[in-house]
């Protein structure tokens, strides 16, 4: 926890064992009868990180093995999840250029110099930076260039238009991270004064071979996802914030699927209900794919919600093994993590003042009463966020689905006009020919005032067909604030979340995090 968030009073939920691997969630609720109790959450995964863990640390025990797989001639990818602030961005890129991205390009270096002067040759190491915003690629190193994801005929994803740049020291890719991270959007959200609004994508390729005929060998991939975020985290903002909430959580719900998908051995895995799930399709498929996740959460209890979203779609992520893989570790259904009041209950200690943002493992929950002592009482707002009434909660599914269909005739009115711009062009060349054939001696004039109201009807039909989308369009919007104003005067306002980038507040805590 941050110094704020401690100022106002909120409870640190969350015990980390990162000697086992296992968080939990300590979640407050409030029964019928206004009984306090807390249900416990256990999650387990493959590493476990507490507060005073630094991104080195992290990068050891996480991403630092997918170097190896890239020179193996493998696809790796490590991407961070998490709510809005919860520090994705702070472990990606650090403070100080002591993030994962950094890390890893000093790593690679290293790995061709330990190989000799003929390694350093033959090996070329390229980077390309893209960003996903509003469902559109732009690429970060070349003035926000629109960018298109299409398939080849192998079936493999390829980002036409994107620029790659070759680097050759540490302080070359550091210059280049340094430009795309200047021009990637980013914006207020109901809990974060300067969020990432943005999928950020780094690939880093290993190609090997003469100047003139290179190959690629190995791919790594680092992409800090934009954060997830609750309709009470954006009702606050204005519509374009709004939709930016909403076509995020879009593309993250398409990817949950997809994990689902692949976790189920579905026959077809939607890979193209989004751009990100598109451009994601290289790292959960093929025999050489290694794909690590990284997921980064608050642990107070205004964030419980978001918290448990965030880990049980971890633990998704984290059963993706491949057949005869280890095992996953029991879950909480057979094994009840003891309560104490402490934090830690062993471990790694407590969270001392500067506590921060951590990353739990397991499956199931143990709920269980409290007479009012060691377990931290839940707040008014902490309740009614997490269990609004029912009305509420149908009102915050009404807005997501306007949202989304929002979202969706948006794109269909652009491509509605740019199609009325091709009609009118086709009428505009008719008329020139009507004017050329009217101007030939012997016109008749009766056959240019029937083709001419033709014409201009034609043109007032394709005016009025797009107008009808629009105004259809413009009642949705009409819509979409009427309800967005009646959550904010529903749901409880989200001050009580830190404000501040994930840079800000990396002074006054670390992040949890897991592989």
């Amino acid at each position: 926890m941050n110094r704020g968030e401690e100022g106002r009073g909120e409870k640190d939920i969350v015990s980390v064992l990162e000697s086992e691997s296992v968080v939990v969630v300590h979640e407050p609720k409030v029964k019928v009868d206004m009984t306090k109790y807390i249900e416990d959450h256990e999650f387990r995964f493959d590493e476990v990180f507490y507060e005073g863990a630094s991104n080195a640390d992290v990068y050891a025990r996480t991403a630092k093995p997918l170097v190896k797989t890239m020179f193996g001639g493998g696809k790796a990818t490590c991407f961070a999840y998490g709510q809005t602030g919860s520090g994705k961005t702070y472990t990606m890129s650090g403070t100080n250029n002591d993030g994962l991205y950094m890390l890893a390009a000093e790593d690679i270096f290293a790995q061709l110099e330990s190989r000799g002067a003929r390694a350093k040759s033959e090996y070329t190491l390229w980077i390309s930076f893209f960003e996903i915003y509003g469902g559109v690629l732009y690429d970060l190193l070349n003035d926000r260039k629109k960018l298109v994801a299409r398939e080849d005929a192998k079936r493999r994803v390829v980002i036409v238009g994107l620029n790659e740049n070759e680097v050759q020291s540490v302080d070359e890719f550091l210059e280049l991270m340094a430009y795309g991270n200047a021009v990637r959007s980013t914006g207020a959200t109901g809990v974060n004064a300067d969020s990432s609004r943005s999928h950020a994508i780094l690939q880093i390729v290993l190609k090997a071979g003469p100047p003139d005929g290179q190959r690629p060998v190995g791919k790594l991939s680092f992409i800090d996802l934009a954060g997830s975020e609750r309709a009470a985290d954006t009702t606050n903002n204005d519509r374009r914030r709004r939709m930016e909430g909403a076509e995020i959580n879009k593309s993250l719900l398409a990817l949950k699927e997809c994990i689902r998908a692949l976790d189920m051995e579905k026959v077809h895995t939607p890979f193209r209900q989004s751009k990100l799930t598109q451009v994601l399709k290289d790292s959960f498929v093929g025999s050489t794919s290694r794909t690590v996740m990284i997921a980064t959460v608050s642990p107070t209890n205004y964030a419980a919600e978001n918290t448990l979203n965030t880990l049980r779609y971890a633990d998704r992520v984290k059963e993706l093994r491949s057949k005869g893989g280890g095992p996953s570790g029991p879950s909480a259904d057979r094994s009840t993590y003891p309560y104490t009041s402490g934090k830690g209950g062993g471990g790694s200690g407590s969270s001392g003042a500067g506590g921060g943002r951590r990353a739990v493992a397991g499956k199931g929950a143990v709920a269980r009463t409290s007479a009012g002592g060691g377990a931290p009482a839940a707040s008014s707002s902490a309740v009614a966020s997490a269990r609004p009434p029912h009305d509420v909660e149908e009102l915050v599914d009404t807005h997501a689905e306007l949202v989304s269909q929002i979202l969706q005739e948006k794109e269909d009115l652009i491509l509605a006009h740019r199609q009325q711009i091709d009609d009118m062009m086709e009428v505009v060349k008719q008329e020139m020919r009507l004017l050329h054939s009217v101007d030939q001696p012997g016109s008749v004039v009766d056959e240019y005032v029937a083709q001419l109201d033709g014409l201009l009807e034609s043109k007032m039909r394709i005016i009025r067909a797009l107008s009808g989308r629009l105004s259809r369009f413009k009642d949705q919007l009409e819509r979409e604030e009427t309800l967005s104003k009646s959550l904010e005067r529903s749901l409880p306002p989200p001050s009580s979340q830190a404000r501040g980038s994930d840079r800000d507040r990396s002074s006054d805590r670390s992040r949890r995090r897991r592989k």
